[in-house]
């Protein structure tokens, strides 16, 4: 398949998809990974995004705290997707802050008793993630959709190029061992819950 001449980043991700097997999500996964980017080192931590439904953003946050925070800067922080999401053809239009789904996305949370039946599988190392090559020109299809995008300096656009390249590479190595997919979202997972569907925890707690 050949990757070139493509407007919009979201067909770039698509053929991508399409060529390595992967979900057609991927665009999702890659604007999911750029969430600390746009809320900077301060909320990295206690925060995580969990997944797009339609126009909604859904955010995982450690506390009340830390929600109620965020909610007052929740409009300022969807007009800095909105330079990003441009090019990967999604609209974000709220954002959900949920705290009472934390400990379900975070392992160093989960209880005791979740531990028994739930076996968490390896994340990539950063040097399995550069063993997995990805041709020039889909890079060069990349960096060329954020060409023309404007308010957004060239340390950010670069960061926002090698994120979604190594969200690529991530998923390829996860599909490449046959990790579970949410049967819901078709979002990966890292983790397996024995005689259990795989549904992730935000599906879960839907």
């Amino acid at each position: 398949m050949k990757y070139h001449n493509f407007d919009k980043l979201s067909d770039i991700l698509s053929s991508v998809a399409k060529q390595s097997g992967l979900d057609s999500g991927i665009s999702q996964i890659a604007l999911l990974n750029l969430w600390s980017e746009v809320v900077g080192s301060r909320f990295k931590k206690n925060t995580k995004a969990i997944k797009i439904n339609g126009k909604i953003l859904t955010i995982a946050t450690k506390s009340s705290t830390v929600t109620q925070e965020l909610s007052m800067f929740k409009a300022d922080i969807i007009k800095k997707f909105d330079a990003m999401t441009k090019n990967l053809n999604i609209k974000i239009e709220d954002i959900i802050f949920n705290h009472k789904i934390w400990s379900e996305v975070n392992k160093e949370a989960v209880k005791k008793e979740e531990i028994q039946y739930r076996r968490y599988l390896p994340a990539p190392s950063d040097f399995d993630i550069e063993q997995i090559e990805i041709p020039q020109n889909i890079k060069e299809d990349i960096e060329k959709s954020f060409e023309n995008t404007q308010n957004l300096t060239e340390e950010v656009k670069q960061k926002i190029v090698q994120t979604i390249i190594k969200d690529i590479k991530r998923q390829i190595w996860r599909k490449e061992r046959n990790y579970p997919i949410c049967s819901k979202c078709f979002m990966p997972m890292d983790y397996i819950e024995d005689g259990q569907e795989p549904i992730c925890p935000v599906c879960k707690s839907l």
